[in-house]
């Protein structure tokens, strides 16, 4: 239990002293604070579908060739920790996480200095694996397996009886003393032969620290386990047509970047932000484009999305190419390709 003077600011955030505030109440100021860090973790998980859900969905098209089993497996349980992996691990094109940005627009508008506390711990993220050796509701003991460390966790807004078995082998992000992991997918009778993998993995690695071993091999580690449990063949069935897929994903990125921002700057809501990646996205996959000047797909983009009755500012052709500084016969001409492959 947190334990506060009667002198010092009360932990509730209102400023006053903690004897004239809360001090004399019931109510558990732990508690309080893991009810709003159990909110930001929501928060985040919307904040993740809204704004990057499409760019992460580019970046395992890019991956999947190297991991056939989790391409397999790409709408299953095991896809949850890679998506946390992916938000607390991998800089978003403007150079920093998901995690990082939500942290960052997030932070100035908590009130509660321990929840901002704990809320900016979230950035020193682990990795664990391990076996189950006990849970009770929301809280949870398990051994690591590389470390042999008992760690004790937390759900958020959860039942761990309701999620897992105990000598189950999980596996997921640990921020603070919250976990995030595979449901189901990873029974108890494969536990000792997921472990001893994991164990002879990290020891051929090179590795000396595990925490580097299991965040720069983080999607090898989760075809390892998937290879473990379904096919221990399925590795070397690789198809030939995703090893030769190749996306321009530079190029392209820098249309959403460019197309994200100019949206922004025009006010655009969500939902029609989330349509016009959606629509760049398919165009790509059927037509992997080459071009030289992104800014012609970004006005092609935003007339797309004025000529679909979406909620966004309108303008001519010309005044669109103009506040691009580009052409409106160039802007017309991309347009039209875009609207022929979406309705293909």
């Amino acid at each position: 239990m947190l334990q506060v003077g009667r002198n010092e600011p009360c932990p509730c955030g209102s400023g006053k002293k903690y004897k004239k505030c809360c001090a004399n109440k019931t109510v558990s100021i732990d508690n309080l604070v893991q009810e709003e860090l159990d909110l930001l973790q929501v928060e985040l998980e919307e904040y993740f579908i809204d704004y990057y859900r499409i760019t992460f969905n580019r970046f395992f098209l890019y991956e999947k060739g190297n991991y056939p089993l989790l391409a397999q497996n790409e709408d299953e349980l095991i896809m949850e920790p890679v998506r946390d992996w992916y938000i607390f691990s991998q800089p978003t094109l403007e150079g920093k996480t998901v995690a990082e940005k939500f942290v960052e627009e997030r932070m100035p508008t908590i009130q509660r200095q321990r929840t901002k506390d704990l809320f900016a711990k979230w950035l020193d993220y682990d990795i664990t694996a391990g076996i189950i050796k006990d849970m009770e509701g929301d809280t949870m003991k398990l051994v690591d397996s590389l470390s042999n460390e008992t760690l004790n966790v937390h759900a958020h807004g959860g039942n761990f009886n309701e999620m897992y078995e105990k000598g189950q082998f999980i596996f997921g992000i640990l921020v603070g003393d919250r976990f995030a992991g595979v449901e189901g997918d990873m029974p108890a009778e494969h536990a000792a032969a997921l472990e001893n993998w994991l164990k002879e993995d990290f020891e051929k690695s090179g590795y000396n620290d595990a925490q580097t071993y299991l965040k720069e091999n983080f999607l090898a580690v989760c075809e390892g386990f998937l290879n473990v449990v379904e096919d221990p063949d399925a590795l070397e069935k690789v198809s030939e047509e995703s090893k030769e897929q190749s996306v321009d994903l530079e190029e392209q990125d820098e249309v959403l970047f460019k197309l994200e921002a100019f949206l922004r700057e025009n006010e655009a809501d969500v939902e029609a932000i989330n349509k016009a990646k959606g629509a760049w996205e398919e165009f790509s996959l059927k037509k992997n484009p080459s071009f030289q000047n992104p800014d012609i797909f970004v006005g092609a983009l935003y007339y797309y999305l004025m000529q679909s009755d979406a909620d966004v500012q309108t303008y001519t052709q010309k005044d669109l190419a103009a506040k691009l500084s580009v052409s409106p016969n160039s802007i017309s001409k991309r347009f039209k390709e875009i609207k022929e492959a979406i309705n293909e």
